[in-house]
């Protein structure tokens, strides 16, 4: 089983009209505008497509992509990005796409489902665990992003862990960073702290990330983080996870090619 996982796209436009100085857009362009992240998904389109090249040459059995497509979920950015991610439908296996805080990034944005409208073609995960079998293994998704009211309130739902807590999980949210210590507070999961608690006491379960913008793999117990990292970033990054009699490991790629290969064993 190899799965492509690529996330935190970001293509990127300002708002076209006034009214974005009145949602959590306000917070958004200031950011793009004069912290630096404009800059930095400058080149968001090229290197998504890049990365789609990459992808499709190593001819994966599913490609997840993670989420936050846009930066501001405005129309134009999902357009953009649907046009960059579109080649991966040809290659005739399992495209499945979760949303991101981004692409939720308004109450608006949120109603009119503009992430699930322009992903309609691809599997889309909503609001419940959904498992999906791959290559024969089954792998479970969960849609963990929300629209929130505050400037400052980027943080996810609040998720309800199985009875059983799943080997093998791909969501937008991080549950660690790379220092294996929690996210920021308005950044992470609400709830974060219990669900990171569970996981990490738990029978062992693998958590395939985005939202963090770094390519990491992490420990912390029997939890496993692996973070795509940003494919719109400065490096291009993705990762391909494959499972070889039994054994799950990582390869990090970005735009100079692959990486290096974690094991990190339950």
């Amino acid at each position: 089983m190899r799965i492509a996982h690529l996330t935190d796209l970001h293509i990127t436009k300002l708002p076209p009209s006034l009214t974005g100085l009145f949602d959590r857009r306000l917070s958004g362009s200031i950011n793009l505008r004069f912290l630096g992240r404009g800059e930095r998904y400058r080149h968001a389109a090229e290197r998504g497509h890049f990365a789609v090249q990459q992808i499709m040459a190593e001819a994966p059995d599913a490609v997840v992509f993670g989420g936050d497509a846009t930066s501001l979920s405005e129309p134009e950015e999902f357009s953009i990005a649907v046009e960059v991610l579109s080649p991966l439908l040809s290659m005739g296996v399992p495209c499945i796409a979760l949303a991101g805080n981004h692409d939720r990034y308004t109450l608006r944005a949120e109603r009119e489902q503009r992430f699930e409208k322009a992903f309609s073609d691809w599997r889309l995960i909503q609001n419940n665990w959904e498992k999906i079998e791959i290559a024969g293994q089954a792998i479970d998704f969960i849609d963990t992003a929300q629209a929130n009211r505050m400037i400052w309130d980027s943080r996810g739902k609040s998720l309800k862990i199985p009875s059983r807590p799943p080997a093998l999980v791909f969501a937008h949210y991080a549950v660690i960073d790379h220092r294996a210590a929690p996210d920021r507070k308005w950044h992470a999961l609400r709830d974060e702290s219990a669900l990171r608690t569970t996981l990490r006491d738990g029978p062992g379960t693998t958590w395939c990330c985005g939202h963090l913008h770094r390519s990491f793999a992490a420990r912390a117990g029997a939890l496993i983080q692996y973070c795509a990292g940003s494919v719109g970033g400065p490096k291009g990054h993705w990762q391909m996870l494959e499972m070889t009699n039994g054994e799950l490991r990582r390869r990090a790629w970005n735009k100079e090619g692959p990486g290096r290969i974690s094991k990190l064993h339950q």
